[in-house]
């Protein structure tokens, strides 16, 4: 995966993030307890995704996708203790699963060296 495809992922998720909230909303769902953290993460990625420093763009993804897991990871974890497993709770864990993707390749990237 390039850097790249990790830009397209971190604007698409930053706007399904919104997208979900947005719904939320509508649903008069506005307040719950992963609204501040949805509407944080979604900023992130979507901001990480449009700098144009190449460096500066995958540390700041890289910080952006943990983030965003660990989001995915305790309103999953949290669901299932309190409600058991469902399909719903599948659903949001799958959310974990371009974050892991995109943390992988943005890591095992090497750095240029020289000139840029």
């Amino acid at each position: 995966m390039t850097a790249r495809a990790c830009r397209f992922a971190a604007k698409g998720l930053g706007g399904l993030i919104l997208l979900w909230q947005a719904g939320n909303a509508v649903a008069g769902r506005f307040v719950h307890p992963y609204l501040i953290p949805d509407l944080v993460v979604a900023a992130l990625l979507i901001s990480s995704a449009v700098v144009r420093n190449e460096r500066v763009a995958a540390s700041r993804m890289i910080a952006a996708f943990v983030g965003t897991a660990c989001v995915f990871a305790s309103a999953t974890w949290s669901a299932i203790a309190r409600d058991g497993f469902s399909t719903g709770r599948l659903m949001t864990a799958i959310g974990l699963l371009p974050c892991l993707v995109c943390l992988i390749a943005l890591i095992r990237r090497r750095p240029r060296i020289g000139r840029p």
